[in-house]
């Protein structure tokens, strides 16, 4: 079980190997970071409006709105939105759908 402070907040890390341990963030932070692209991206009215929210709506609107996968009738039926993380010269391709 992790505390508060034991997320390794990999989405947010530079490079492959994320950040060093020192260097984690706390969750507050990390929802913190979330609720300003939710901001920003219109989804909320504000960073503050998103903090304010009840914890698991919050998460649910952060996987609602950051995790993207295939249509449901896809031709092709796997998360072809993960293939940037493989290919990354498809990611402006696949950014159009994903």
């Amino acid at each position: 079980a992790h505390g508060a402070e034991g997320y390794k907040a990999r989405g947010f890390g530079q490079g492959r190997g994320g950040r060093k341990e020192e260097d984690q963030m706390g969750l507050d932070e990390v929802l913190g970071v979330f609720a300003q692209e939710l901001a920003t991206r219109g989804v909320v009215a504000s960073a503050e409006a998103a903090l304010g929210m009840d914890r698991l709506q919050l998460a649910l609107l952060i996987m609602d709105t950051f995790i993207k996968y295939p249509f449901p009738n896809a031709a092709v039926p796997v998360n072809y939105c993960a293939l940037g993380k493989l290919a990354p010269e498809l990611g402006p391709v696949l950014g159009l759908v994903c």
